[in-house]
């Protein structure tokens, strides 16, 4: 799970990139973030994760302002 935090004045998004393996198959997912709000997301490693290139092993996340994110990992 990702908690994205928005402490700008206007509101912003997180575009997360679909990863380049075999699950990789779609579109990019964007999270809207008000000002001043908390939103939260939990992605599909699969999904999103890079399994080769510069972003190997990650997941890219390109925000539209300064957002701030914190990574959890739940339990399975």
């Amino acid at each position: 799970m990702i908690l994205i935090a928005n402490a700008g004045n206007a509101a912003a998004t997180a575009t997360f990139a679909v990863g380049n393996g075999i699950q990789g198959a779609g579109s990019d997912v964007v999270v809207s973030v008000g000002a001043g709000k908390s939103a939260a997301i939990v992605l599909d490693s699969g999904y999103f994760k890079n399994v080769s290139g510069a972003n190997k092993d990650a997941v890219k996340i390109t925000p539209s302002a300064a957002l701030s994110f914190t990574v959890f990992e739940l339990p399975q």
